[in-house]
């Protein structure tokens, strides 16, 4: 299943709200998994310019974000998976990522660095041949995000250039589509997980904070998170 993130304009207060928007997406695809009708275990993010870096903070979140499994000790009681749910996301394509959000500047290398350095989620990051801002965003991300004594844990972590163009965002996927598809059967058939039951109405989730685990979802409430202030995953 892909969950893609149109470029997001809007007034700057409100984007990491926006977050939110993806985090609701992902929990509802979570029920549909339930029903057959999609693999949530295999998820690939695809953003566009700064709705890419709103993908990076929520991905950066699944981070901290832990379904509930049965506690051995206690009868009829959860402990969070020491799994966190940033493992579902396989593939991120991130086509002309912003370092900016509202104006404001946003250290991507920081934001990326769980998902991407630390657990080698593929991604690939696009950007059009004349663009050279992007160019040297996309070459530096991959630079940074990698650790050069491990490099074949980040088979999938690469930059790809779209030669000849000055096209930003989404149009570089119009251009080249059959790249970026032919990047994501290779992710898809290496890392793509079996679909899991995810029984989200009943199953409890937690966040992790500073070391600490607390209940993701209110007792009166099992459709949705108790969303955090995503701003404490975006980082500057």
């Amino acid at each position: 299943m892909t969950l893609e993130l149109a470029d997001i304009k809007d007034k700057a207060a409100y984007y990491p709200a926006m977050v939110n928007d993806i985090a609701a997406v992902k929990a509802w695809l979570d029920r549909k998994n339930d029903g057959g009708a999609c693999n949530t275990s295999s998820t690939i993010l695809i953003g566009a310019e700064d709705g890419a870096t709103l993908g990076a903070i929520w991905l950066n979140s699944q981070w901290a974000l832990h379904r509930g499994i049965p506690n051995p000790n206690i009868a009829l009681a959860t402990m969070p998976n020491p799994t966190a749910e940033g493992k579902d996301v396989i593939a991120c394509v991130w086509l002309s990522i912003s370092p900016t959000l509202g104006g404001g500047k946003v250290s991507l290398v920081k934001t990326l660095n769980s998902a991407v350095k630390a657990n080698a989620t593929g991604s690939v990051f696009v950007y059009g041949e004349k663009d050279n801002d992007g160019k040297n965003l996309a070459l530096n991300l991959k630079k940074d995000l990698i650790d050069p004594a491990d490099k074949k844990k980040y088979t999938f972590v690469t930059e790809y250039e779209v030669e000849n163009t000055n096209l930003k965002g989404i149009n570089l996927a119009t251009v080249r589509a059959d790249k970026i598809i032919e990047y994501l059967e290779v992710v898809v058939d290496k890392k793509g997980g079996e679909a899991v039951k995810r029984d989200f109405r009943n199953k409890q989730y937690y966040w992790r904070i500073a070391g600490q685990y607390h209940p993701a979802k209110a007792p009166l409430d099992d459709s949705n998170l108790v969303f955090q202030d995503y701003r404490g995953y975006l980082f500057k």
